[in-house]
């Protein structure tokens, strides 16, 4: 019998191109994959043709098909407009080819169906059943679509029918792609391309927290077995796959997961794979998420440290977004646990969820600061989810959202030619918060990211705090107003820049791609295009900034020397080792305010000797490593010692 050919379309996101020779296994397609063959009656019909899971060119993948009778795809953020695309030549092309799309990025309504005639069904909700059920019905003469869970499709009076999702009961016996050879031939394939993947050792999330979709089931954690992830873990490291993106929601929640992460580490001592990971990590459990993080630090698979988030710190917004979060005090300690064990953390914002205020904003980052979070604060603008709670509270909180570019970070400038754009509903104004303060706080907030988080002027800042003579939230608000009132200056030319990108956001354009020397012609966030304009630069911005911080009544001399060691504090390129001498003894000043002590700088003359064994030859390797090690923790900074 000759078997009906499937494709599985999971496109990459759009920076893990050739041109990278990295990408990530299509691991949602291939776990789909993988499910539906175990039911005999798929196996027997149907063979896996292809999986597709790089942005190659759309009339080339269609002339690679063959005789294509169903071509399912997943879809997210980074995908969906090419996904329409191919979909759409392929129906052309093959006009009894069925189409199916499903993943996060699906509306959970029949929009998809009513909006693109070449769509002919729609997964809601987890995709195992949903597609081993479909192809069993499709090998009928006279399919019942009625028992396929989460399905949307058009009914032989051409009504749109969907039937309500379900999810897989248990994980416990869910075949593994990596161990059933699903991946074996794009492995073999393409042995050029450095590879990545997405891990899943459980699935579901116990919050409902409104912007996101990940609780979306409401169902209860399922976990994959302890047998089926020890032999993946075995794959990723014979397989030599670089980076594991851990997908559970909250990584630490359960016991095992301590086990997990010293089998990962095994297998990195043993092949030097996996090279690196990221997780989620559980909102509790402090001990056990302590000891993962401590020990995945320590064993360099983990760069990031950990994140100890807010998303915000107003009440009003907690309650509208159903979340709570830790007591400052709690936190605190936590943050100072992790610095004394050498350990990173970040802190996580999100810009424009519902309720919050450009004051209220300001207040959050604030606090942060004043708790001595100074090391990382990520801020993300909310982009509303189709499948999340707060999409269909959308009108009670007047969310006004635009389609903006998805543009993936560190991705050539050339690719973006000619490329097929993706796109994010990004919230830019709520009741609460007008478009224009929604601009104003992206502004605050790159700046705080890329000149205090970065170290540029944390000193400064923190110096000005704990003197009383300047607030954090006051000192970054008149920094703010002096760039964008100073002609000529490097920071006034800086927030020209991302003002005219948040105008194009907001106002529907194409996305402003911001790029620094420092890192050539790939794409750069906010913060680093902040931080490296200022480091690029580092001679005239401090003589911009003396005019600047004199301003705040700080004695002249001292408010001098400070400027001075600020600056020589900053990493440059190709000068690993510098001695110099001062006039005040800063780094036992700034040591005794980072323990929680009340302290004045001691006038004493110091020798100091300012050292970085790690010295990056030029400017695009120092973007490439210290611009995205500053992102998450850890400034741009000389270790610094007294001098013999």
């Amino acid at each position: 019998m000759i078997k009906r050919n499937v494709y599985m379309v999971q496109p990459d996101v759009l920076r893990s191109t050739a041109a990278f020779k990295t990408a990530y296994l299509p691991y949602a397609v291939g776990q789909l994959w993988t499910y539906a063959k175990q039911e005999p009656i798929v196996d027997d019909n149907y063979s896996l043709a292809d999986l597709l899971f790089l942005r190659t060119d759309i009339e080339q993948t269609v002339r690679g098909l063959d005789n294509p009778f169903l071509v399912g795809f997943s879809c997210y953020v980074w995908n969906t407009e090419y996904n329409k695309t191919l979909a759409r030549e392929i129906k052309e092309t093959y006009p009894n080819c069925i189409i199916v799309f499903g993943g996060h990025n699906i509306p959970p309504d029949e929009s998809f169906l009513e909006e693109f005639s070449y769509i002919d069904f729609l997964v809601h909700g987890e995709g195992e059943i949903p597609l081993q059920r479909l192809l069993v019905e499709l090998t009928k003469a006279v399919p019942d679509l009625t028992g396929v869970p989460g399905l949307s499709y058009r009914s032989a009076e051409d009504k749109i029918i969907t039937n309500a999702p379900a999810a897989l009961p248990s994980l416990e016996d869910c075949p593994s792609p990596f161990l059933c050879g699903v991946f074996d031939d794009i492995y073999n394939k393409h042995p050029d391309i450095q590879w990545s993947s997405v891990w899943e050792t459980n699935r579901g999330c116990p919050y409902q927290c409104a912007y996101c979709d990940w609780g979306l089931l409401k169902s209860k954690i399922r976990c994959f077995s302890m047998e089926r992830l020890l032999a993946e873990l075995e794959w990723f490291s014979e397989h030599k796959v670089e980076y594991i993106w851990l997908a559970d929601s909250n990584f630490g929640f359960f016991e095992r997961d301590e086990a997990i992460a010293d089998e990962m580490i095994a297998a990195k001592k043993r092949s030097g794979y996996p090279m690196f990971m990221y997780a989620n990590y559980a909102k509790h459990n402090e001990e056990r998420v302590f000891s993962i993080v401590k020990k995945l630090n320590h064993s360099e698979i983990s760069r990031h440290g950990t994140t100890l988030s807010f998303q915000s710190l107003s009440p009003v917004v907690l309650k509208n977004i159903g979340r709570t979060n830790m007591d400052f005090t709690h936190f605190k300690s936590l943050l100072e646990r992790y610095r004394a064990n050498g350990i990173m953390s970040y802190s996580e914002l999100i810009l424009g969820l519902p309720g919050e205020s450009l004051e209220s904003f300001y207040d959050g980052v604030e606090t942060l600061l004043e708790l001595g979070q100074h090391n990382a604060i990520v801020m993300y603008h909310c982009f509303l989810l189709p499948n999340s709670r707060l999409y269909a509270r959308r009108g009670e909180f007047e969310l006004k959202t635009v389609k903006s570019r998805l543009i993936q970070y560190l991705s050539a400038s050339s690719e973006f030619v000619n490329e097929i754009p993706e796109y994010i509903n990004t919230i830019i104004s709520t009741k609460t918060l007008p478009v224009e303060d929604w601009k104003t706080a992206s502004l605050f907030i790159w700046f705080v990211q890329g000149l205090h988080c970065y170290g540029v002027t944390r000193l400064v800042a923190i110096h000005l705090f704990a003197s009383k003579l300047c607030s954090y939230k006051a000192f970054y608000q008149a920094l703010l107003d002096y760039a964008l009132n100073n002609n000529g200056t490097i920071m006034h030319d800086v927030a020209q820049v991302l003002n005219k990108k948040l105008s194009h956001i907001s106002e529907g354009k194409d996305t402003l791609i911001l790029s620094v020397p420092a890192l050539g012609s790939y794409a750069c966030e906010e913060n680093q295009y902040v931080f490296e304009h200022a480091v690029y630069e580092l001679a005239p911005f401090f003589d911009e900034l003396e005019e600047f911080v004199l301003g705040f009544g700080m004695e002249r001399e001292l408010a001098l020397e400070l400027l001075r060691y600020q600056r020589e504090l900053i990493l440059q390129p190709n000068e690993p080792e510098k001695v110099l001498e001062f006039e005040y003894d800063f780094p036992s000043y700034f040591d005794a305010l980072a323990q929680g002590k009340t302290a004045i700088p001691e006038k004493r003359h110091v020798r100091l000797r300012f050292f970085d064994p790690n010295n990056q030859k030029d400017w695009i390797s120092y973007g490439f490593v210290v611009s995205l090690r500053g992102k998450y923790g850890g400034p741009a900074f000389y270790n610094v010692t007294e001098a013999e």
